[in-house]
């Protein structure tokens, strides 16, 4: 975008106090939260760990915070792994690799710092989203007066992009908040280096980019790149710089885009052999409709305009009791009313390519057609994305442009001005009259109050009203929709949690039997507890995974496999896949074969399994596929087995102590085999084989006394770019001084 001219006015409310107001506003809202001792948790977890809720009103629109997110952070604060970095997820799933993007992994150097400052989860989570939110802001102030525009729009812009409904709301996906934060900072120095190229930006640079694709949901992502893109080309073409100047910034640009991606690779590699052994890539269209706008009758056309301008008319959003379905998309009064500022005719033509992209992703939103097209050719196939959050910084800098044009006088008439903010608010109001839903009339009083300041502001032209207005909006926001508990009142055990334990303590897992929706314990959220089981919540279980839990269950995994909560029907327990497994105790809603497993401790759903499981066993007899593939036939308990102990059990490493063999010997580890388990034999490398097309196997030679299994993925390699990004941060710090140090020297010296 261009540059907006110096203000026209003189204004009391410079950049100083814009920055101050800003930071206070940040430390009032999260500071409030810290006083109380509270974390940010949206329900009581009585159900997770199976007893009956508090007397506090339970919130449970969104259990991603509870089911996957702290269980993950959980997990990367605890883990007991080998190396710095843990690798392998032993808890959900027959072990899986650990997640290192959305935030949790040390890999993430935010992440990293913080898992300096605490090993709990809860508080882990809290500073991050807070975190998220100051650095948003910050970078959100740095572009907005990077462009030039007056501090009270700076002020406005910035905290609305950052505790906006959007923001505010989804605070329990904080990966969401960091696509916003360093998609915002890549916009700031792109602005920067399009005015001068310096190692220290370009540096800079490649550290957001490196970020980025750590941290964001990555189809959030892929609609931030196309900002990013836009930006950057038509802000070179519209700059006056000579055409080898823009095409040396563009260079420039792209080699420091190309080392931040570079940077990221160890973990982009990983995540791609993930993704290439899941069964995501073959997920149909109709899976991802769900995510894109309804708006098929009037109600619902409706409940779009009332949302879209504030959702808290209907009520406070976040309440399970809300009228309609809300996903966060709703962009505030003042937001609202200021955008249509941006259409008079003066600022539309500087900001056409923001109203461009804005319009696509609205057409992406209502027409499945148009986003079938980007599901085909735009990179829009990772998952499902309602369009319109994509335009959520567009939305914003044309707020923001909007208010500086206010401010500075340069808008049109008075009356075209109050037009623009009146005629929005009244047609939304029209839709809340004839809405079928019942209006919440103190929150459409206060919403009409932040209306009335936001008038006062377009006629006046004075930044005391629209501060005003943003902040009652803002601090609104933020109390209704972040929802916060004391770590105390969020129990992670339960007598029902404590059986299980003494029923597992031998290492061995849990698994659910019953009908279609029995869940006693929530996927992942073994992490959390402490517990093993065979089930899991994960967007990129591999198809092997998945062909696996058909053997247990008649129902397997769900929701494009995501999912695999129960086992339904009990014949699979007494099959080989069962034994093979390592389960050793079953949580139950039917009545079992006394066979298979009977019933442990006080609490009857629990029951132990009979026959002794099988964590891991040194085969004699099997048959070798290929390079790659074993069969054990019969099954593992039939088979003639050596004694094998396990005497070191980490995460990522695991001993194993074999009886020696004149012949070569099979060790089979009841997990999910991976190719990047790698076995050792002293100083010698065995060759790893996956057994029955699903578990972990390890050739073993005659005479071999002990094996060890390493996990050795790419990941753990991350350490180098973080540690080259210091040295390279540090070394063009000093450089910054001395260049100080010398041109004071020279200016003393004349």
């Amino acid at each position: 975008m261009t540059d907006a001219p110096e203000p026209a006015r003189p204004t009391t409310f410079g950049h100083g106090r814009a920055l101050a107001l800003l930071a206070l506003t940040l430390v009032f809202v999260f500071g409030s939260i810290a006083w109380r001792g509270e974390v940010i948790y949206s329900y009581d977890n009585g159900p997770e760990v199976g007893i009956p809720s508090d007397e506090r009103p339970v919130i449970r629109l969104y259990t991603d915070l509870g089911w996957w997110f702290l269980p993950e952070i959980q997990f990367h604060l605890q883990s007991d792994s080998a190396g710095w970095l843990p690798t392998w997820s032993p808890n959900n799933e027959l072990g899986r690799p650990a997640a290192h993007i959305a935030g949790p992994s040390k890999v993430f150097v935010p992440s990293l710092v913080l898992s300096w400052l605490t090993r709990d989860a809860f508080v882990f989570y809290t500073l991050s989203f807070g975190l998220a939110v100051a650095l948003t802001a910050l970078f959100g102030y740095l572009l907005l007066r990077s462009l030039r525009l007056h501090p009270a729009a700076c002020f406005a812009g910035a905290l609305s992009l950052s505790l906006g409904v959007l923001i505010a709301y989804r605070h329990w996906y904080v990966m969401f908040l960091w696509g916003v934060c360093w998609t915002t900072a890549l916009l700031w120095i792109v602005t920067c280096i399009r005015r001068e190229l310096t190692l220290a930006r370009a540096l800079a640079l490649a550290f957001f980019v490196h970020c980025l694709l750590l941290s964001a949901y990555p189809q959030h992502t892929v609609f931030h790149a196309y900002i990013l893109v836009g930006y950057t080309l038509v802000g070179l073409w519209r700059s006056p710089l000579t055409w080898s100047e823009k095409v040396a910034r563009l260079a420039g640009i792209g080699a420091a885009v190309l080392v931040g991606s570079v940077a990221a690779a160890p973990v982009l590699a990983d995540l791609v052999a993930t993704s290439a052994a899941s069964a995501r890539g073959q997920t149909e269209f109709e899976f991802f409709v769900p995510g894109l706008l309804a708006i098929a009758n009037p109600q619902e056309l409706f409940d779009f305009v009332v949302l879209w301008f504030d959702a808290f008319w209907y009520g406070n959003p976040i309440e399970q009791d809300y009228p309609t379905y809300f996903t966060g998309l709703s962009w505030s009064p003042v937001v609202a009313t200021l955008v249509f500022v941006a259409l008079v005719p003066r600022l539309a033509r500087r900001l056409w390519p923001l109203w461009l992209f804005v319009l696509a992703t609205l057409t992406l939103a209502v027409w499945p057609a148009a986003y079938r097209l980007g599901w085909l050719y735009g990179g829009l196939h990772f998952s499902r994305f309602n369009p319109l959050d994509g335009a959520w910084i567009p939305m914003i800098l044309l707020m923001a442009y909007a208010a500086d044009a206010l401010l500075r006088g340069a808008a049109g008439g008075r009356l075209v001005r109050v037009a623009c903010v009146v005629v929005p608010a009244a047609l939304t109001f029209g839709c809340l009259a004839a809405s079928a839903h019942p209006a919440a009339w103190p929150y459409v009083v206060f919403g009409g109050v932040v209306v009335l300041l936001t008038t006062a502001f377009a006629w006046t032209g004075r930044a005391t009203w629209l501060v005003s207005a943003v902040l009652v909006s803002t601090l609104l926001q933020a109390d209704r929709l972040i929802l916060t508990r004391k770590p105390a009142d969020i129990p992670l055990t339960s007598p029902l949690v404590e059986t299980i334990r003494r029923a597992t303590e031998d290492g061995s897992r849990l698994a659910f039997v019953g009908k279609n929706g029995f869940v006693p314990l929530p996927p992942n959220h073994d992490a959390l507890l402490g517990l093993r089981s065979i089930h899991t919540y994960n967007s990129l279980t591999s198809q092997r995974y998945q062909d696996w839990t058909l053997r247990l269950s008649s129902v397997g995994t769900f929701s494009g496999g995501r999912f695999f909560t129960t086992i339904i029907s009990t014949g699979g327990l007494e099959s080989d896949a069962f034994d093979s497994a390592g389960i050793g105790a079953l949580l139950a809603s039917t009545k079992l074969p006394p066979s298979v497993a009977r019933p442990f401790g006080r609490n009857r759903i629990v029951h132990r399994v009979v026959r002794p499981p099988i964590l891991e066993a040194q085969v004699r007899g099997f048959d070798l596929v290929d390079e790659d593939d074993a069969v054990i036939p019969g099954s593992v308990r039939a088979a003639q087995r050596l004694s094998v102990t396990r005497v070191d059990n980490q995460d990522d490493r695991q001993r194993y102590v074999l009886t020696p063999f004149d012949e070569r010997t099979l060790l089979f580890v009841s997990q999910q085999h991976h190719p990047d388990w790698r076995a050792f034999a002293g100083e010698d490398e065995l060759a790893t084989v996956r057994i029955d097309d699903f578990y972990q196997g390890v050739l073993v030679p005659p005479q071999t006394r002990e094996v060890v299994l390493r996990f050795l993925p790419w990941s753990r390699l991350a350490w180098i770019p973080q540690v080259l990004f210091l040295l390279a941060g540090l070394a063009t710090g000093a450089h910054a001084l001395l260049g100080q140090r010398l041109s004071r020297r020279g200016a003393r010296g004349s």
